[in-house]
């Protein structure tokens, strides 16, 4: 059953934790649920002291984000790779 604080597609607010003595915090039961977030799973943890932001992302997730950010870095390397061996037309009317 959807919780009356969820959004179709976007993000959604579980709920606010307590950090214990020993730093540590419990994922909600709805957000595991959500998110597919099984005991045993690593989780990666990203912060921003400046900002006081802290993230948490499945490790998986991380992967296979890096791995298409690596596969886009490829395709923009090509392009302009590319782009150098193509003859620029307005050079060539310049030179006319």
């Amino acid at each position: 059953m959807p919780s009356k604080n969820s959004t179709k597609d976007g993000p959604k607010f579980y709920s606010a934790v307590t950090v214990g003595d020993r730093g540590q915090i419990v994922i909600p039961a709805e957000a595991r649920r959500d998110l597919g977030i099984t005991a045993g799973d690593r989780l990666v943890i990203f912060g921003d002291p400046e900002k006081g932001h802290l993230m948490v992302h499945r490790e998986e997730s991380v992967r296979k984000f890096l791995q298409k950010m690596i596969e886009h870095l490829s395709q923009i390397e090509q392009i302009g790779s590319d782009a150098e061996k193509t003859p620029d037309v307005s050079e060539e009317k310049n030179e006319e």
